[in-house]
């Protein structure tokens, strides 16, 4: 019954959560967006917008409305805090590992990651950001790879194309008590 109940909640968020029907001039779907930008009735009005806490619309590729709904809906469905969508996968990969480490510290990716998340750790090499790959999935094996300044753990689990499945409690437990962020790229698993 208690899983019943959370699909029919899950129900209810994708189909209206955040949709303010008011805001769109009572659209039961709320419109699409396609434009790049936004205006403003003057600069200073702008430079406000830009300089403030919250979230206004200025250039569409960082937010638009039809964005924000979808990312408030799966922050929602996740019971997570927030989300944020971007145009593509390694956008998404770029951002999170940027956002994780910086010059002097160590990214431990454990297994098979996809290639292009490989190169972009590769690049990061010129400003002094390491990574070394561990090719197992088991915990003991992965606290052994860590380094004094490891302060990322990236994996895919299932790991791609190997489909090897990480204990992500263990891991995530493991990290913790170390400082140490983890981050993984859903490519294989369901959001289940």
């Amino acid at each position: 019954m208690e899983q019943y109940e959370s699909f029919e909640s899950d129900k209810k968020i994708c189909m209206h959560f955040e949709d303010d029907r008011e805001r769109f001039e009572g659209a039961v779907v709320p419109p699409i967006f396609h434009n790049t930008l936004f205006t403003y009735p003057t600069f200073d009005i702008l430079a406000d917008a830009l300089q403030s806490e919250h979230s206004f619309y200025v250039y569409g590729r960082g937010t638009n409305p039809t964005v924000e709904i979808v990312e408030k809906k799966i922050a929602a469905l996740e019971r997570g805090e927030a989300c944020k969508c971007f145009s593509s996968g390694m956008a998404a990969v770029s951002a999170s590992i940027i956002n994780s480490v910086k010059s002097g510290e160590h990214v431990l990716c454990v297994s098979n990651l996809y290639y292009s998340t490989i190169e972009l750790l590769k690049y990061l090499g010129k400003f002094n950001i390491s990574h070394s790959v561990i090719y197992s999935t088991k915990i003991e094996e992965i606290k052994e790879a860590i380094q004094p300044n490891t302060k990322l753990i990236y994996l895919e689990s299932p790991t791609d194309l190997t489909f090897r499945v990480v204990n992500l409690d263990e891991l995530a437990k493991l990290a913790k008590t170390l400082g140490i962020r983890t981050v993984i790229d859903n490519t294989w698993a369901t959001p289940i």
